[in-house]
């Protein structure tokens, strides 16, 4: 014998115990546990309490220091760049520029001084 839930009239298999549409235990009178109210209206389907938490960005500081750092020691802004691309994306970037940057200026200085002698 089929039967029906209470709550959304869905037809339900006679193994369950919850209605698989709103989740509302099925009242058996000769099972003394089915007629606990154990979802105490949540709906067991929908709710989901650790991923519909709010999602705040991260505010990500600009290290000022390392961009000064790559721009005078290339390879120090470029390994930064390389280890910091996920971390601290913003940091990264600019240290890997300001290391191509001084890279650029002390070759044109070395060739600048070479030329000149």
């Amino acid at each position: 014998m089929a039967k029906y839930c209470t709550n959304c009239g869905n037809r339900m298999e006679d193994s369950h115990n919850v209605c698989s549409n709103c989740g509302t235990p099925f009242q058996n009178p000769n099972n003394p546990l089915a007629n606990q109210n154990y979802y105490q209206n949540q709906n067991p389907y929908n709710y989901y309490p650790y991923f519909n938490q709010p999602v705040y960005p991260v505010i990500e500081e600009i290290g000022y220091g390392w961009i000064v750092l790559g721009f005078f020691f290339p390879i120090v802004g470029w390994i930064t760049w390389g280890v910091w691309s996920k971390s601290r994306p913003k940091t990264a970037l600019y240290s890997g520029i300001a290391g191509i940057i001084g890279f650029i200026l002390g070759c044109i200085l070395y060739m600048g001084n070479y030329v000149a002698a």
